[in-house]
């Protein structure tokens, strides 16, 4: 199936060599891209980390796409270095706020997409952690 077919199918914007709008899986707002890439496949991406496999089978039960095993066991590099970065503004904002430190707007909210984030991408390890 082709990447307008898809897109289409999403109510994707096309904007230059892609198309961009709300992710399938987590429905952020303009945060999801498609396009084709070299020896045309498909590139598809969320910027809040929503992994291929979950974004490939999404596309499966909109029947946008023909099922195929996209299983990545763990998660990817990206998935990892951003978890490692939000653990560290989630102390680094919890230290602070236990020092009695005020907090400005931008901390608070740096603190609260971490969060949102370490709760989609590793629901279990944030619920043992940090609740």
């Amino acid at each position: 199936m082709s990447i307008a077919y898809i897109a289409q199918g999403l109510g994707l914007k096309k904007m230059g060599g892609e198309y961009k709008g709300p992710c399938p899986c987590c429905g952020g707002n303009d945060r999801f891209h498609i396009k084709e890439g070299r020896n045309a496949t498909m590139m598809v991406h969320c910027r809040y980390l929503c992994s291929y496999a979950s974004i490939m089978r999404q596309l499966e039960d909109l029947g946008l796409v023909d099922k195929e095993p996209y299983e990545h066991i763990g998660p990817t590099a990206d998935q990892v270095a951003t978890m490692q970065g939000d653990k560290m503004v989630m102390a680094i904002y919890n230290a602070d706020k236990q020092a009695g430190n005020k907090q400005s707007l931008a901390d608070y909210r740096r603190h609260k997409l971490a969060v949102e984030r370490h709760k989609a991408m590793a629901p279990q390890e944030y619920q043992t952690n940090y609740n």
